[in-house]
């Protein structure tokens, strides 16, 4: 087997394409640490202080349109998956009403 010539380039498959993979900008390090702050609020400190016992509709309620809403947001700049979630979102919120 010949070795690697130095300076020749890779195939198109060892490159990788940067579409791929997602942006790692401070909006999007924002979104997703806004996003698991309100899933550690929803799951474990409602639920501690008893919300969850005494209101559970309401709890159900607004756990699902908080994190949808939240999840949404994370898609932002993705324009297709923003689009998807929001109409999975609508249909899931109508359904849930």
């Amino acid at each position: 087997m010949k070795p690697p010539v130095p300076g020749a380039s890779k195939p198109a498959n060892e490159r990788g394409n940067l579409d791929d993979h997602a942006p790692d900008t401070l909006g999007s390090q924002v979104n997703i640490s806004v996003f698991l702050g309100i899933l550690i609020l929803t799951v474990f400190i409602m639920p501690s202080i008893g919300f969850g016992e005494n209101h559970e509709g309401w709890y159900n309620n607004i756990v699902f349109t908080v994190l949808l809403g939240a999840g949404i947001t994370v898609a932002w700049r993705r324009w297709g998956l923003f689009v998807f979630s929001a109409l999975i979102s609508i249909v899931a919120f109508s359904n849930d009403v």
